[in-house]
């Protein structure tokens, strides 16, 4: 099983924004204190996965 690790949208940012899996190049992320409508409910964690994942 691939470990859970702890993402912030800022490295120094006290509040967890979700958490991210991986497998190989198959990736699984959580957005914390968020429902099926992630930019709604968390814009700036939703902004900052997006923007990592078509950065990537």
């Amino acid at each position: 099983s691939a470990e859970r690790k702890i993402w912030k949208v800022k490295d120094d940012d006290k509040q967890v924004a979700g958490y991210i899996k991986q497998a190989h190049s198959f990736y699984v992320a959580w957005v914390r204190n968020a429902g099926h409508m992630v930019p709604a409910d968390q814009p700036r964690a939703a902004f900052d996965l997006i923007d990592r994942f078509v950065s990537a």
